[in-house]
């Protein structure tokens, strides 16, 4: 018997080869002996595999980098939830050991490899969907595709060329593959479950590693981190954390998941609290309001709700008792109104700076990169005159790269964002609907905090969750199909 996947024309072969190569009724089929040749292959393996292994002995970096390929190639061959799940690898690596044992802007590369490693090998193996090249035309990929072209557009008018090429080239390798990305593991929403679970076990470490800093003389008291990542990184870290535990308490397909988020939550409570940035908080707390409104559908639905919400009210408080009061009060600020607000940290004078420099250059923008330098000149000396960014994903695309820039990003956020949540609207069984749902809050958080913290060469999460939306409606794509189009109708025309 043939397996299912066997294409229609080989198996059409096997068949009209079958009285030929079938066994005779009666007649017991032998096992097939070894030739001279593969009994002798272990025993070569066994001669040549010291031979292999004393150089790698000799020079342990190089051991240690041959096992690590091989663990990056294979995980990233069986799915591509590894590489995305465990991308964060490096600030919890560089923690345990002491120090950074990563090259300068090695790590970037790094995860751009092993994602590309995980999007080539099944072209490879040929198991790519031919039907999902569609996706390519969603308005996400389009607008995503004219943003790139738009910077690269305006680099050479950038003031400051080095900063508009690292950020171009950061956008490449970050952004635009982890919407690949995520458009691929969304094409396989089974996998979805694995990601949320490997990227809490990179937060939940950060988390740990974080806590035991409290009480710690050499450590900050108003914002914890770990060594060599931005403090916003953990922020971000904490508040997925936060959701992803909500929904695997939710909806998990099996208990132990459930227990392991129960665990967990504190810890990503600590990871959110301690980095002390407003922005992922609020971006946080907006993305767990609307996932909690989008999973309480039914009255028992909404009674698991309630019980998850009492264990997170639990749980925050206990946090708030270990987690140092100075960066507690700063992260909650955005929430109680308490504090200095955007004031403290210069950041309204750098929105009304980016403001400016787009109304100098309204059509097409500064250039990629200038705001580093025209920009940070209007709040400088200041408490932003250290930021080369606004803090604004929007502002600074309309700084950098005009009117036509600011559209194309509120297009992006709106079409991607609209496009998830008509799926879960859509969708038509609860395990969908959950998963559009967790998707659509990792976006609102993410699209908050782009607003608030940090470079568009940083957002890649918002990328991230856009792409999961666009995979996620490809089998809805495929099934409003054309019935006489596409790869749909030759196998309907064969069956």
């Amino acid at each position: 018997m043939f397996p299912c996947y066997i294409l229609p024309h080989a198996y059409a072969a096997a068949n009209h080869a079958a009285d030929v190569t079938a066994p005779r009724p009666g007649l017991e089929q032998l096992p097939r002996r070894w030739t001279s040749r593969e009994r002798a292959l272990p025993w070569l393996l066994l001669a040549i595999g010291p031979l292999v292994l004393v150089p790698l002995t000799l020079r342990p970096t190089w051991g240690i980098g041959v096992v690590g390929l091989v663990l990056l190639l294979t995980s990233a061959s069986a799915s591509i939830a590894y590489p995305l799940g465990l991308s964060g690898f490096a600030g919890p690596v560089t923690a345990v050991l002491g120090h950074d044992p990563f090259p300068a802007r090695a790590v970037p590369l790094l995860v751009f490899a092993w994602i590309l490693a995980a999007l080539m090998l099944p072209l490879i193996r040929g198991g790519w969907d031919r039907g999902a090249a569609r996706l390519v035309r969603s308005r996400p990929v389009l607008l995503s595709i004219a943003l790139f072209a738009l910077m690269l557009l305006r680099l050479p008018a950038s003031s400051d060329p080095a900063y508009g090429d690292f950020k171009l080239e950061l956008f490449v390798i970050s952004n635009l593959v982890l919407l690949a990305a995520g458009i691929v593991l969304g094409t396989k929403p089974e996998r979805l479950e694995l990601f949320l679970l490997l990227s809490l076990l990179i937060d939940a470490v950060s988390g740990l590693l974080v806590l035991r800093q409290f009480g710690s003389v050499a450590a900050s008291t108003a914002r914890y981190g770990l060594e060599d990542q931005n403090v916003i990184s953990l922020g971000i870290q904490g508040a997925q954390g936060l959701m992803i535990t909500t929904y695997l308490m939710l909806k998990a397909s099996r208990v132990w998941r459930q227990l392991l988020a129960l665990a967990l939550m504190p810890i990503a409570i600590v990871a959110l609290l301690a980095s002390g940035s407003r922005g992922p908080v609020l971006g946080g707390a907006l993305g767990l309001l609307v996932l909690l409104v989008l999973l309480a559908r039914s009255r028992t639905s909404a009674l698991r709700v309630l019980g998850v919400v009492a264990v997170f009210v639990v749980a925050w408080v206990a946090v708030g008792t270990v987690v140092p009061g100075a960066a507690a009060q700063r992260a909650i600020s955005v929430l109680t109104g308490s504090g200095s607000g955007v004031s403290s940290n210069g950041r309204d004078q750098l929105w009304v700076a980016a403001w400016d420099t787009m109304l100098r250059h309204p059509l097409l923008g500064a250039g990629t990169g200038s705001f580093a330098h025209e920009g940070r000149a209007e709040v400088c000396p200041g408490p932003g005159c250290l930021d080369r960014y606004p803090h604004n994903v929007v502002l600074e695309t309309g700084a950098e790269l005009g009117i036509i820039g600011a559209l194309i990003t509120l297009a992006f956020l709106a079409t991607s964002g609209g496009g998830i949540l008509l799926l879960w609207r859509r969708s038509d069984d609860d395990v969908r609907r959950s998963r559009a749902a967790i998707v659509f809050a990792l976006f609102v958080s993410a699209a908050i905090t782009a607003l608030l913290t940090g470079d568009i060469s940083g957002d890649g999460p918002l990328w991230l969750a856009a792409g999961l939306g666009v995979g996620l409606g490809y089998p809805a794509l495929a099934r409003a199909a054309p019935q006489g189009s596409g790869r749909g109708a030759q196998v309907r025309a064969r069956s």
